[in-house]
This record gives C-alpha cells, sequence and structure tokens, in this order.
C-alpha cells in the first residue's frame, strides 16, 4: 500500500519511508482479521495521505525530499527531510 503511495508521490518529486513504531501503530489501529486489507488501505487514506496533501496545499513540504511517516506516542506525525 506504501508503494502504491510512493508512485503517487513521485509526480510531487517526494519519497515515503515509515518507521517501525509508525508500522506498528497503524496495524495496531486499522487491522481486521475479518476485512483483511481493505481497514489498512481506508487507515492510510484518511491518516497518512490527508496529512501529506494538507502539507502540500499549504506548501509546508518541500520538493525532492524524503517524507518520514513516525509515531510520536499520541499520532502520527510526518517529518520532511
Amino acid at each position: 500500500m506504501f508503494s502504491d503511495l510512493q508512485t503517487r508521490l513521485k509526480d510531487k518529486q517526494l519519497t515515503i519511508t515509515v518507521t517501525n513504531n509508525a508500522k506498528e501503530h497503524i496495524v495496531e489501529q486499522a487491522y481486521d482479521p475479518i476485512y483483511g486489507a481493505r481497514p489498512l488501505k481506508r487507515y492510510i487514506q484518511r491518516n497518512i495521505e490527508t496529512l501529506i496533501g494538507r502539507m502540500i496545499i499549504s506548501n509546508t513540504i518541500n520538493l525532492n525530499k524524503n517524507l518520514e511517516v513516525d509515531f510520536d506516542g499520541e499520532k502520527l506525525i510526518i517529518n520532511n527531510k
């Protein structure tokens, strides 16, 4: 799912990495053995893609940079490195 997001971000000259803390949080919050990967996909769209989109619209992301998705203990954050 992140590789699909990575492909779409290439148009904006951005790359994305996800820390282990963030991955653990995402799986903990979104994984459902009954529905498979669908809840994960929706969670990523709602919580990561939306955040990145808002950062792009507000011009707080520098192009040609790596976006690092991390979990700070309370929420997902995106660092623009």
